[in-house]
């Protein structure tokens, strides 16, 4: 269920994961829609670099099965 924190603590979870294995950078890639994902991640201290346009396509406009 949205909105319980189970992302953020997540996100912690693997950013002390990666500070614990030494690692200076992180990246993520977000679909453009997913706005809760990025304001958790602007939270976390990620910002965007840059935005890959069609990255994730879509057939008339409706999300691709994984």
């Amino acid at each position: 269920m949205a909105g319980q924190g189970t992302g953020a603590r997540g996100a912690g979870h693997l950013t002390e994961v990666a500070r614990g294995h030494r690692a200076e950078v992180m990246f993520l890639e977000v679909r453009a829609s997913n706005i809760a994902a990025q304001r958790l991640y602007a939270t976390a201290g990620f910002r965007v670099l840059t935005i890959r346009k069609n990255y994730y396509p879509a057939d008339q406009g409706r999300r691709m099965r994984c």
